[in-house]
């Protein structure tokens, strides 16, 4: 083989690891931004989270934090660790602008369905939607998000 044919060969194969590694950076991608969403909704920092989200979403942002009261406010500022936020995996919807975020969070407080008091929790598990749009990915909510139920065994 000659210098041509193996510079060639190499090419390819450097092609192929990468057309290889998309999916998996794609993968890290989304997880990066669930993670930056979570972290700053779960640690309720509402205005630093709206940038991570569609705009439809924007609405249930603005809708947490109207139901945010003072006893709650006087529980997140006396909190001992902070929320923290795992990406456990992705699934992929049809086509390659939708897929689901798997995250794992820790250390949060909840605010109850109501709007009234709310409770902190260990763990939870929960799958955030995520679009892309414009090159960026972004979660998209249709709700307040809910902690996904496992049943007993």
């Amino acid at each position: 083989m000659n210098w041509r044919q193996r510079a060639a060969m190499g090419c390819m194969a450097g092609a192929i690891l990468l057309m290889g590694c998309g999916h998996e950076k794609t993968e890290e991608t989304i997880g990066m931004c669930a993670d930056s969403f979570a972290t700053m909704y779960f640690n309720w920092k509402l205005a630093e989270a709206l940038p991570h989200c569609t705009g439809e979403t924007q609405q249930w942002i603005r809708y947490a934090a109207s139901q945010v009261n003072e006893a709650d406010v006087d529980t997140l500022r006396s909190k001992e660790l902070p929320a923290t936020v795992e990406c456990t995996g992705v699934s992929y919807q049809e086509g390659d602008t939708t897929a689901t975020a798997h995250i794992v969070v820790r250390h949060f407080w909840e605010m109850a369905q109501s709007g009234m008091g709310g409770s902190m929790v260990d763990e939870a598990t929960f799958a955030l939607q995520m679009v892309k749009l414009a090159g960026r990915w972004l979660v998209r909510m249709e709700g307040l998000p809910q902690s996904e139920k496992t049943g007993r065994d």
